[in-house]
């Protein structure tokens, strides 16, 4: 790392000139420093990549002329790459690219690229760039996350296809198993998980470390045209998570949630976890875990439905 040491007066100079955006002034004072030290540059450098705009370009670009260091780094151990790559600054990003800027540096806190920091903040273009320059789409930040996995963590389709396109491990699970799918059936996003479900159904049942399948993240959701999919893709409905938490699925019947259950209990975390010993089918109105029991009036019944082979628990008004 560049450990950067000049005058007083000449950096609140190059300051004054870099907040004010002035090109020539800046281009003045490098002449003047006859010559300017890659040291004094780099710094300058820094103060430019700061302002998190494609505005300081044409001075990002003398800068690097003037022998600032391309894969510096700010006062974090964040390389100046990861800066621009996720403020979105593509002109930026493409100069210190062009300057051999290396794309799989990463940043101290989190062991994140710039890839990864692109496709987090939805900067499509740099993501594109640095996958032009060869940016590893295999690389894992301090969770073990690939970009593909953070683009699903983020709720970004149109870069995971981008991803896809350029090679990206769709199978590729984090540090705690959680898959790309994992996290588009955890965030509701069907588009995402009809995409992915698209290109390998066998991910439908790879669980994460603590044995949640995507089907029980979208159950315990309530995502429904996500557990459709999962379903109708051949998830595997019998399988069960590390506290043996069944999905239960209400069946069509003529009542909503509200008329089951309390109105504090809807929503309530509490519908989060317990153990169930049945699975059913489902219809409508929505998932839900079951973690105390219905209002008096509701009874249970088990019957097949559509043929299935699964017991089906279901909810049913008492016959008057």
């Amino acid at each position: 790392m560049i450990i950067v040491v000049f005058t007083k007066k000449k950096s609140l100079l190059f300051s004054e000139a870099i907040e004010q955006n002035d090109y020539n002034r800046l281009s003045e004072l490098l002449i003047e420093s006859k010559p300017c030290k890659p040291k004094e540059a780099t710094q300058a450098l820094q103060r430019a990549i700061l302002k998190k705009t494609d505005e300081v370009a044409p001075i990002v670009q003398l800068l690097l002329s003037k022998m600032a260091d391309p894969n510096g780094t700010d006062g974090n151990r964040t390389p100046f790459l990861v800066l621009a790559a996720e403020a979105g600054c593509s002109a930026i990003v493409t100069l210190l690219v062009d300057a051999d800027a290396d794309p799989n540096r990463t940043r101290l806190s989190d062991q994140s690229t710039a890839l990864h920091r692109a496709v987090w903040n939805n900067q499509l273009e740099c993501v594109n760039i640095l996958l032009s320059r060869e940016a590893r789409t295999e690389s894992r930040d301090s969770q073990g996350r690939t970009p593909l996995i953070v683009s699903a963590q983020g709720d970004r389709t149109q870069i995971m296809v981008h991803l896809l396109n350029n090679g990206s491990d769709i199978r590729a699970r984090d540090c705690k198993g959680r898959t790309a799918l994992y996290w588009a059936s955890r965030l509701g996003n069907t588009a995402m998980a009809k995409l992915i479900v698209s290109m390998d159904k066998s991910l439908v049942d790879i669980p994460d470390d603590r044995g949640n399948s995507s089907l029980i993240m979208a159950a315990e959701r309530g995502f429904n045209k996500i557990l459709e999919h999962l379903v109708s893709s051949g998830a595997d409905v019998d399988l069960q998570n590390d506290v043996s938490t069944h999905i239960v699925f209400f069946v069509s019947v003529p009542i909503t949630l509200c008329e089951i259950f309390p109105p504090e209990f809807i929503g309530s975390k509490l519908c989060t976890f317990i153990k169930c010993n049945m699975l059913t089918r489902l219809t409508r109105p929505h998932p839900i875990f079951l973690a105390k029991a219905p209002k008096e009036n509701v009874q249970w019944e088990t019957e097949t439905v559509h043929g299935s082979k699964h017991s089906l628990d279901t909810f049913r008004e008492p016959q008057h």
